[in-house]
């Protein structure tokens, strides 16, 4: 894969090399894929509080994170949504 990246990198103007289409959905895929690694992370975490007790509360984190967004008023709102809409 790395290979076929550089290769693709390296090649010239004229060849067909790499495109704005392609850098683009190569971004789109890691950030996509960093995205789902913190969402597992985050239900494995839920499930780890609810099996043993620990002291980190992934539920009152999250539910914090949306307080500290909701008492910025209006303008937290459409911060949280638009913190959400880079999730969905």
């Amino acid at each position: 894969m790395l290979l076929h990246w550089v290769i693709t990198l390296t090649k010239k103007p004229n060849q067909g090399g790499i495109g704005m289409a392609d850098v683009t959905s190569t971004v789109q895929n890691a950030a996509s894929g960093v995205v789902g690694v913190i969402k597992a992370l985050i239900v494995l975490f839920v499930f780890v509080n609810i099996i043993y007790s620990t002291g980190f509360d992934p539920i009152g984190g999250i539910v914090d994170l949306v307080n500290t967004f909701l008492d910025g008023g209006f303008a937290g709102l459409l911060a949280l949504l638009v913190f959400l809409s880079f999730l969905a």
